[in-house]
């Protein structure tokens, strides 16, 4: 019995030991078939998508979504409208040369963008009197002031008995009325054809330039002559006139200044500084080179409230004089130019962003109103340009072009009295 009790429990372990091996030898084999089947199932979903990628892009290659970095970033519909458009060649070509033009914005230096500044001005060679004219320069005609009705009767009256003496003997012209209306100035049409012009590189709106925007900008200071509140500089020093000496920078520009420093000096008492430095040297460096200086007068004299950059133009015919009789005297006809830091092309300069263009412009145009209402002809249009010109220093801050390489110096400093005149007017609120 106890032999057969023995051998009874062999079987029974043995057989517990034999299903033990079974059941391990089937889970390792059910084991290895889910793992076969899943691959299979990968490898069969792969294919299916191989084959669906292979017939799109053999019939219809532009609706193919390729997965690669360049369109991660976009979703799926911005894809098919990319495509769509690249069906149209006009918009492959702008796209391609917008991206270009704009890498290229982005890499140019402030360096590069100051000297297209300087580039965009006339400028005369002094060796040859070959004169280049600025890219996007409008013609001669497009500058000269607006033939308006009335003015020509009041400003020879200025001229003549109604002349009023001031400080020192000079002579102030007479008061006279606009020939135009304020509902005239609030049409922005009216206004900009009547009082501006400017390179076709740039441009501007009627809510920057509007009368309101314009004249009720207060420009008036308190005349101090204890402390310096006119700067008087050049940019391009080397400007000459037809009768200039070469080398005597006194029969340039400059004298042109010493003129008006001397005027806003002795006949309305105003404490001035004139900056005689040559900085046109090559002349594509100017305006780089004259920051550091004003920032080192404005930080020693921060009483300057208002600042002038006195140029000279330059036209293409030597037998164009802009010249203007005024009081029995040959004047140069003078111009503002506004800077306004804007592109047609690329927008708002963020390399040359001034915080008073709205205030550069309200000055300039009072001083030309005043120059309309007083000496009718001799005050050019204002003329508006894609730079800054170093005029983000003061609201201001003016640049001033006396006559072109044709006129004489004198005919230049004769424009001084009127110029000193109409400054003193707006600064000082008076008629």
């Amino acid at each position: 019995m106890e032999r057969i009790k023995v051998k009874s429990q062999l079987w029974i372990w043995g057989f517990i030991i034999i299903l033990g091996i079974i059941f391990i030898v089937k889970a390792f084999s059910v084991y290895q078939l889910s793992d076969v089947m899943l691959n299979e199932v990968h490898i069969l979903s792969h294919i299916k998508n191989t084959f669906q990628k292979a017939v799109l892009t053999t019939y219809m290659p532009n609706l193919t979504y390729p997965l690669s970095e360049e369109n991660e970033s976009k979703n799926f519909e911005e894809f098919i409208m990319d495509k769509v458009w690249e069906e149209v060649p006009v918009y492959q070509y702008m796209k391609d040369y917008m991206t270009y033009e704009t890498q290229v914005e982005s890499k140019e230096t402030y360096e590069q963008i100051l000297a297209s500044e300087a580039q965009n001005e006339n400028s005369v060679d002094p060796e040859t009197g070959e004169v280049t004219m600025a890219e996007g320069a409008v013609s001669l005609e497009e500058t000269l002031p607006e033939e308006i009705p009335g003015t020509e009767e009041a400003t020879a009256e200025a001229g003549t008995a109604d002349n009023q003496t001031g400080e020192n003997g000079q002579e102030t012209a007479a008061a006279s009325t606009l020939p135009f209306s304020l509902e005239q100035l609030d049409d922005y049409n009216f206004l900009y054809s009547t009082f501006y012009t400017g390179d076709t590189t740039t441009g501007i709106n009627a809510d920057q330039l509007n009368r309101a925007a314009l004249m009720d900008k207060d420009m008036r200071v308190t005349v101090d002559s204890s402390v310096p509140q006119i700067l008087i500089y050049h940019t391009h020093a080397s400007e000459a006139y037809a009768d200039s000496v070469e080398g005597d920078y006194s029969t340039t520009v400059v004298g042109v200044g010493e003129r008006l420093a001397a005027i806003l000096r002795d006949t309305y008492g105003y404490n001035v500084i004139h900056e005689t430095g040559v900085y046109d040297i090559p002349r594509d460096d100017a305006y780089a080179k004259t920051p550091p200086v004003l920032e080192n007068i404005l930080n020693q004299n921060p009483s300057i409230d208002v600042i002038i950059d006195v140029h000279r133009d330059g036209v293409q015919s030597e037998e164009v004089k802009l010249v203007k009789e005024i009081n029995g005297k040959q004047m140069a006809q003078f111009m503002f130019v506004n800077g306004l830091s804007y592109t047609n092309y690329n927008g708002d300069i963020d390399n040359l962003y001034n915080p008073y263009k709205a205030d550069n412009l309200a000055f300039a145009f009072q001083l030309q109103l005043k120059a309309t209402q007083y000496y009718n002809g001799l005050a050019r249009k204002i003329y508006l340009k894609p730079y800054r010109f170093n005029l983000q220093y003061r609201p201001k801050s003016l640049l001033l072009e006396v006559g072109a390489q044709t006129n004489t110096l004198q005919e230049a400093l004769n424009t001084m009295e009127p110029v000193a005149e109409i400054l003193n007017k707006v600064l000082t609120g008076t008629e």
